[in-house]
């Protein structure tokens, strides 16, 4: 079975971040909104995948410390093949400060309001979802 890891960010106020995928029909869910993430390479752990992606598509490094786990889910993906999706939180100081290397942007706001958005993917919106209330 293959490991996603994807992560959200989440700033002091409560707004989250996550990516807008490119709409090419290279990608796996083009023009979709997903955490930011990508599959697990050979033996890599999921907080190590998570590790690796959040600096190769927002340039900033993280150590395994920093994520919270708050969901894993096994779901048969668009290929028919099974995938276990870890994701996690990631506390930043501001999401509207992201510079954003791959895909078409983040898709920024309250919890809320972003699971009105319908380019939502399931685990997406589910990984929303299971995020800790703010205090």
């Amino acid at each position: 079975m293959r490991t996603y890891a994807g992560v959200i960010l989440v700033d002091p106020d409560g707004r989250i971040a996550l990516q807008e995928r490119d709409d090419r029909p290279d990608v796996v869910n083009p023009g979709r909104v997903t955490t930011f993430g990508g599959l697990a390479e050979s033996a890599e752990t999921p907080v190590a995948a998570a590790c690796r992606e959040l600096h190769e598509e927002l340039g900033i490094t993280v150590v395994a410390e920093q994520l919270a786990e708050i969901m894993v889910r096994a779901k048969i993906d668009h290929d028919g093949l099974t995938t276990r999706c870890v994701v996690y939180s990631l506390a930043v100081p501001d999401v509207d400060r992201l510079q954003v290397a791959e895909g078409t942007g983040a898709l920024v706001g309250p919890p809320a309001r972003v699971l009105s958005d319908s380019r939502l993917t399931e685990t997406c919106a589910l990984a929303v979802r299971a995020l800790p209330r703010p205090r």
